[in-house]
């Protein structure tokens, strides 16, 4: 009999929440609850670029009833990163919005995806 298990690794997520979001013109920042760990260190905060470009063709998608992939990046909201991802790039790098996704949080802890609009 063979070995059954996958070879593939999983990817390792942390759930944050948005304490405070800052709009600077080329990017935006969003200050977390707790350490996002980067290659040069710990942040409480991520920065994501901002591309007016992926932003309205996201937005016309959205429209059109097929759903959009941008999250909502507000204080008060979840975000599900990749921290596999976040230890391989410095915390001065601006990621895209669409690495992260909304998550809902419920009193006991339990998470859940938020469906994009239209599904």
């Amino acid at each position: 009999m063979g070995n059954t298990e996958s070879n593939t690794r999983q990817p390792n997520y942390k759930i944050y929440r948005i304490i405070r979001v800052d709009e600077e013109e080329e990017y935006t920042r969003c200050y977390l609850d707790d350490y996002v760990p980067y290659r040069n260190g710990n942040r409480k905060h991520i920065d994501f670029k901002n591309d007016k470009v992926s932003e309205f063709l996201d937005f016309g998608t959205m429209l059109s009833g097929m759903g959009s992939r941008i999250p909502i990046l507000a204080g008060g909201w979840y975000i599900k990163v990749s921290i596999d991802y976040t230890r391989e790039c410095n915390s001065y790098d601006n990621f895209s919005k669409r690495s992260v996704s909304n998550v809902m949080v419920s009193e006991g802890g339990g998470t859940s995806l938020l469906a994009a609009a239209g599904d």
